[in-house]
């Protein structure tokens, strides 16, 4: 049996399915959803395999199967001896091995070789002179790094001012500041796409997707006198990642933040450019059906790209000689090779799983800038854990300011903390 029919023979086996209707209520392998499968010469399910694929899924098999057990008044033989597995990709685990147990010293130096193309402005006032950006961007970025809170942090922000990765002493609480200054995050956004650069060179298939995360606070009531019920609390703030990444290192090209609830395919095309302008040459970008639309297929056709992103189940021919038309006949022309280069799409939601898993799933920050630049220095320490690894495993070298090029941070006087907007999206 292959992967999908022991998988299909579990949900007959164990999952009540039921004739309602017209089609089959078959209950989803690990979830409480249900798709509606209609039985024939060409069965049809609800699912996204299959109306992605077009062949049978495992929800099809399953429903056949209890039609066969139910005739027959036989259950189904479920082979268990041989469960098919899943292709392994072979690695090089000594150098895997050595890029994992140097990240840490290794992040350190990188992150401060990346800040240096910080140009800080010139400011003149009498008394005590903030912080420069460089050393701003640092503390914040090793803090989501090391994963720990503020009093925990106090002792590696000392190490790093001894090894002179900061040019003075600075105080643990002093980085909460920091990270609630709006004028950081477009210092953290160019910072996420020079850190990429070094892999552009491996890069050629980009992926688009988004990803909410959550903070540990619940959003403030817009009327502050209206009372407080415990039966529906206050659903949680966040923010929206919306990332382009390579599928080969799975660096992150560009990065931008919106509110929770902010669409997907408007910032479709502003990350594809960003991407383009910042110097990566895209020969496949790969997407969900929620980017699919007439001017996300024109942008990447003008930049010699090819899209692959599945048509919708009320997607039509479209006006003739389009962008659209095109990319329509060249999905139905060869689907399999069209799903082959589509299943790349997995790598971006590899990538949020990734930040997610290793730098927090959840944001600690309260203001709405805050909880952006945190998950801006999420996606930094992404970008540098994978120029790390290029860099051991690969031998690539990582260069960040090759070109000579800085980014030119504002100037900022942010040592009290403040309560500030979501910022306004940025192309």
């Amino acid at each position: 049996m292959t992967l999908t029919e022991t998988r299909a023979a579990f949900i007959a086996a164990i999952k009540t399915i039921k004739f309602v209707g017209p089609h089959y209520c078959v209950p989803s392998e690990s979830g409480n959803d249900a798709y509606e499968v209609i039985l024939g010469e060409q069965s049809t399910c609800t699912c996204e395999h299959f109306q992605t694929a077009r062949d049978n899924c495992k929800h099809i098999i399953a429903a056949w199967m209890v039609v066969h057990r139910e005739h027959d008044g036989k259950p189904v033989e479920v082979v268990v001896d041989e469960v098919p597995k899943k292709p392994t990709v072979e690695r090089d685990w000594s150098r895997y091995n050595q890029a994992q147990e140097s990240e840490e010293p290794r992040m350190l130096e990188l992150l401060h070789q990346l800040v240096q193309g910080i140009e800080e402005p010139l400011i003149r006032r009498p008394g005590r002179q903030p912080f420069p950006m460089k050393d701003r961007v640092f503390a914040c970025v090793l803090k989501v790094f090391s994963t720990w809170g503020a009093r925990r942090f106090k002792d590696r922000l000392k190490d790093a001012h001894k090894k002179g990765l900061l040019n003075a002493p600075m105080n643990s609480g002093s980085v909460w500041a920091f990270m609630e200054d709006k004028s950081m995050t477009p210092v953290l956004q160019k910072l996420i796409e020079v850190s990429a650069l070094p892999l552009r060179s491996l890069e050629r298939v980009f992926a688009v997707d988004a990803s909410v995360f959550l903070s540990n606070w619940r959003e403030q009531a817009a009327n502050l006198n209206a009372p407080i019920t415990l039966t529906e609390p206050a659903p949680y703030a966040g923010v929206k990642a919306h990332a382009i990444v390579g599928t080969t290192t799975h660096v992150a090209a560009a990065v931008m933040i919106d509110a929770k609830m902010s669409g997907d395919s408007p910032k479709f095309n502003l990350l594809v450019l960003q991407a383009h302008e910042a110097g990566f040459s895209l020969q496949e970008v790969c997407a969900d059906k929620a980017y699919l639309s007439h001017e996300n297929l024109s942008l990447i056709e003008d930049l010699g790209a090819t899209a692959y992103i599945p048509l919708k189940s009320n997607s039509l021919p479209g006006e003739q000689g389009s962008a659209w038309s095109r990319f329509y006949h060249r999905v139905g022309l060869d689907r399999e090779k069209f799903l082959q280069h589509y299943h790349k799409r997995s790598n971006v939601e590899s990538v949020f799983s990734a930040v997610k898993r290793k730098y927090g799933h959840k944001i600690r920050s309260r203001a709405s800038d805050a909880m952006a630049n945190e998950v801006l220095c999420k996606f930094l320490c992404q970008n540098i854990w994978a120029v790390h690894h290029a860099i051991v495993v690969l031998g690539v070298a990582g260069e960040f300011w090759s070109d000579d090029s800085g980014i030119e941070a504002q100037a900022g006087d942010t040592d009290e903390p403040t309560v500030l907007q979501m910022p306004a999206l940025r192309n």
